[in-house]
């Protein structure tokens, strides 16, 4: 006869025999126990009654076959129907096709008695790399002396084994170094007394089923005779949101205010927009369009407390905010993505403060030792904010500056010390004798005025000079 279940299992038993029954578990969860090495995906049990149980001369198992339950790399050829074996308690591989029964393709394999059994495959798939940074071949400025590391690692199968990760640090392990955080899923190493040349990190990671996988990356600091060096152009992360801790970036992390990620998945000829809606940033949106299947993909943005240690000076300017973005394991190049954008939005309370307004605010990038400014432009506004896009070629180390207005003119003035004195030797004018101009009068150009400007009003200088502007 043929039995089907409301599930579309079928047990098919000939010679035709008297009427009995079957006791039919089934489940997602293993019903016995599953060797680290194995997946598996569905689980059934058959009790059979005593007339089956002694007289039977075969029977043909069908599972059907789900594709969406199974792991990244596993595919359908690739799974085998085994039956429990509770002598020495190991899962005994069955002949399995893939076979059309009732229209359904399923799983099909040909029993001569009655057990547990589950649809099941080996895994022989090693742990995958999903971010790396410093991405390799990455280049830093002369003086660095620290940098933070990261490894960021997936296993879809059967998991990474944490306690079996390897970190080395050029040529030395240090998997046991306090400078070291290592997870299930991640790396991140705090490098220290750095000096210039190149430096190389590996990380040796297993799964549960004992494949392993070696992932390492490169960066190189700039000695006195090369230069400043650049920064890295791209790098990811697989850390979650937070402010100035844990690692992923060249950045230090001391230097870092609040990181953001977001993650999206890549597809060849799709335009991907990373948002950031925390609003722990002022970044709003990182959008490109994929020239290639990239896959998971996690951007980093990190705002930073001051200046990056990346770079050896900032642009000219007032600096609303310095930032970090990174977008994934080096994938940001012309080959891979094109029409790269930012989004980002600046308090209208600064641009106010600045004496400035929205056409003034501009996006600069930090690339191979070099700012340069991008084309920036306002797109919409709130009662608190300006909302602003900029077009770049790639991604590293941003700073968002107002322009201001140089000072020039007939009344800039470089003074000697000496021409400051009276007959007498005295200092021409005081902090209490010096007269504060009017708002409509025109100050004198005398010693004493440039003279204490120079010493001790500098910022109330740049106040009026830009009201003047």
């Amino acid at each position: 006869f043929v039995k089907r279940g409301k599930s579309g299992r079928y047990f098919k038993i000939s010679p035709p025999c008297q009427e009995d029954f079957l006791i039919l578990v089934e489940s997602s969860v293993p019903m016995a126990n599953v060797s680290k090495r194995f997946i598996g995906f569905y689980f059934i049990d058959i009790e059979p009654g005593t007339f089956l149980n002694e007289n039977l001369s075969y029977a043909t198992i069908a599972i059907p076959v789900n594709e969406t339950n199974l792991p990244s790399g596993i595919t359908v050829e690739d799974v085998s129907i085994r039956y429990y074996n509770s002598s020495d308690g190991t899962w005994e591989i069955l002949d399995t096709e893939i076979r059309e029964i009732n229209g359904i393709d399923c799983w099909v394999a040909q029993v001569e008695h009655f057990s547990t059994f589950a649809a099941i495959a080996d895994d022989s798939i090693a742990p995958v790399l999903e971010s790396v940074t410093p991405a390799n071949g990455a280049g830093f400025a002369q003086g660095t002396t620290s940098v933070n590391v990261r490894f960021d690692y997936i296993d879809e199968q059967t998991d990474t084994n944490a306690s079996s990760i390897k970190f080395s640090f050029d040529g030395g392990e240090v998997t046991n170094s306090e400078n070291l955080e290592l997870t299930g899923s991640y790396v991140c190493y705090n490098a220290k007394g750095l000096s210039s040349g190149t430096h190389k990190a590996s990380v040796t990671v297993f799964d549960n089923a004992e494949n392993s996988a070696t992932f390492s990356t490169s960066f190189s600091i700039a000695s006195s005779s090369s230069g400043s060096g650049s920064s890295s152009g791209s790098g990811g992360s697989g850390s979650s949101s937070g402010g100035g801790g844990g690692g992923g970036s060249p950045e230090p992390q001391s230097n870092v205010e609040v990181k953001e990620l977001s993650q999206q998945f890549i597809a060849n000829g799709m335009h991907v927009e990373f948002q950031f809606p925390q609003g722990g940033t002022c970044l709003e949106h990182v959008g490109f369009d994929a020239k290639r299947t990239l896959g998971k993909t996690t951007t980093i943005v990190e705002m930073l407390k001051g200046k990056s240690e990346l770079v050896s000076e900032l642009p000219a300017g007032a600096v609303y905010k310095n930032l970090n973005i990174w977008v994934g394991n080096g994938v940001a190049t012309p080959e891979n993505i094109d029409n790269e954008v930012i989004g980002f939005k600046v308090e209208k309370a600064w641009i106010e403060e600045q004496g400035s307004d929205s056409e003034s605010i501009s996006m600069w990038r930090y690339n191979e030792g070099n700012w340069s400014k991008l084309d920036t432009g306002p797109v919409n506004e709130d009662e608190t904010y300006v909302y602003f896009e900029a077009k770049t070629p790639g991604f590293s180390p941003f700073s968002i500056i107002a322009d201001v207005v140089a000072v020039s003119g007939a009344g800039s003035e470089v003074l000697n010390i000496s021409s400051l004195k009276d007959g007498s030797g005295a200092s021409a004018n005081t902090s209490s004798d010096v007269e504060t101009p009017g708002a409509n009068e025109k100050p004198e150009n005398t010693p004493g005025f440039g003279f204490m400007l120079a010493l001790g009003t500098v910022a109330t200088l740049y106040c009026v000079l830009r009201k003047r502007a």
